[in-house]
């Protein structure tokens, strides 16, 4: 009887994780975001109120699992300028 348990248990585990995959990976993202704001001494539920932060917290709330050539494309000088005024303005068109 204990075989079988295991077996009927591995397969209830896998039809929840299977089922509920966009749950269970938007959990374990989540997770990783914590992780890495707390690393770098941010609280997980806003930013400051200045751009640093906001660039910062931006790139790790979204940037998480995305490739790096994108990450790296946000450190480009040329880039965060953009933002930070665009943030500065606040023109969400980021047109300066």
């Amino acid at each position: 009887m204990p075989v079988m348990e295991s077996l009927i248990n591995k397969v209830i585990a896998l039809i929840l994780v299977n089922s509920s995959k966009s749950a269970y990976l938007r959990l374990i993202r989540k997770e990783k975001v914590l992780k890495i704001l707390e690393a770098v001494g941010m609280k997980p539920d806003k930013p400051e109120a200045n751009f640093e932060a906001t660039y910062a917290y931006s790139l790790i709330e979204y940037g998480v699992d995305r490739p790096r050539v994108l990450l790296e494309f946000f450190s480009h000088e040329e880039i965060r300028k953009a933002y930070q005024n665009s943030f500065n303005d606040n023109d969400l068109s980021l047109s300066g």
